[in-house]
């Protein structure tokens, strides 16, 4: 449905991302701003559809659902952000990374997918690779720094005779 969706609405020509992105074109009267009624559209169905999510529900339901109905019924659970979610580095960081990449790459992933299904080398050769290789160091860089953060926790600190700091044994 979400892939359809892309292709009736236009949103997998790179024109029209563009266009919305081109924020020049504000002044100049050719900015695109169909990706904001497309935006919107995913916001309102999503919102109605919480509605029906246990805890999320604004007003008395007795359908409400504490987990998806398909999937593994030992795996199955809404990923919903605590509505107290803290904007920290981690996402600020994820967040401009998403951004530089869908600009230099010129897709987002959904659009991606449906423009790779269809043959484009592009996408196929170059967009997809270059996508898997950023996740791979991303996931990489958030073990280390995991693993970098528990030894610092667990390594005791010693007071220096040189200068009085303290640091790690």
């Amino acid at each position: 449905i979400f892939s359809a969706g892309l292709a009736i609405s236009g949103m997998i020509q790179q024109e029209k991302i563009l266009g919305f992105l081109d924020l020049k074109g504000l002044f100049s009267g050719q900015w695109d701003g169909t990706l904001v009624m497309v935006m919107v559209g995913g916001i309102a169905f999503s919102a109605a559809g919480y509605h029906w999510v246990d805890g999320f529900n604004l007003f008395e339901n007795e359908n409400v659902c504490s987990s998806p109905m398909l999937g593994d019924k030992e795996c199955r659970k809404f990923n919903i952000p605590p509505k107290n979610d803290p904007i920290d580095a981690q996402l600020l960081i994820g967040s401009a990374c998403f951004g530089l990449g869908w600009g230099i790459g010129g897709f987002c992933p959904a659009p991606a997918l449906f423009v790779a299904a269809s043959g484009h080398p592009g996408a196929l050769y170059f967009w997809w690779p270059f996508n898997f290789l950023g996740v791979f160091m991303a996931e990489h860089a958030r073990m280390y720094l995991e693993s970098r953060n528990n030894n610092v926790n667990d390594t005791p600190l010693v007071e220096d005779s040189m200068d009085g700091n303290y640091g790690a044994v």
